[in-house]
């Protein structure tokens, strides 16, 4: 299931029938967006036709891609998982991109009906200050703490994420302390961080 936001071009409306209906599927409006259903269990196969709509389309289409599901019950699962997905895109700035649910995680729970300006917001108070620094001293502690956090806080799995020396990562550790203040390590000021710098990490991602 595929949902489409933003899309004002006949052409590209035409394009996204073609491309269900190569795959024995059948497009149409519902409830504000253009919706597409096909016939298929190969979800790479089904990402990659719409992805060449999306690129035909430049800013025009943003595209949510859920599935495959049997059963009218899943079948509603889906469509509403794909406009969440479409929801969070625009939301993240990321006009003329596909993603699938995979490609959000939980993410599309969260923020499916932010704005644009609310996330952010979100993330320039909760991590802002570090960003500033590492503009400002061409530092990666933005970097550091986003592997730290998603490693679990393993020092060694850390470093070699980032190719570092360990005691470079302690040093970069120390540093966060500084500019943040220590507690950031506590789990729900912690929680709060990673959330905010998977936002960040969203919002900055490449096209797929």
């Amino acid at each position: 299931v595929a949902t489409f936001g933003g899309v004002s071009s006949a052409q590209v409306r035409s394009d996204i029938t073609a491309a269900a209906r190569s795959m024995g599927g059948l497009a149409g409006h519902q409830g504000g967006t253009f919706v597409a259903v096909v016939s298929s269990n190969d979800l790479p196969s089904v990402r990659a036709e719409f992805k060449k709509v999306v690129d035909r389309a430049a800013q025009d289409a943003v595209v949510g891609l859920a599935g495959p599901a049997t059963g009218l019950h899943a079948l509603a699962e889906l469509f509403a998982d794909a406009r969440r997905c479409t929801a969070l895109l625009q939301a993240l700035g990321r006009r003329g991109e596909l993603a699938t649910p995979d490609d959000l995680s939980f993410y599309r729970y969260l923020f499916a009906e932010a704005s644009s300006e609310n996330l952010a917001t979100f993330v320039e108070k909760t991590i802002g200050v570090l960003m500033v620094y590492d503009e400002e001293h061409t530092a990666d502690l933005v970097r550091t703490l986003s592997a730290f956090l998603d490693c679990g806080r393993h020092h060694a799995e850390t470093s070699r994420r980032l190719n570092i020396h360990h005691n470079t990562l302690h040093q970069r550790l120390r540093r966060i302390d500084e500019v943040i203040g220590g507690e950031w390590r506590d789990p729900l000021r912690s929680l709060e961080l990673h959330v905010a710098l998977q936002v960040h990490q969203l919002m900055s991602a490449p096209a797929k």
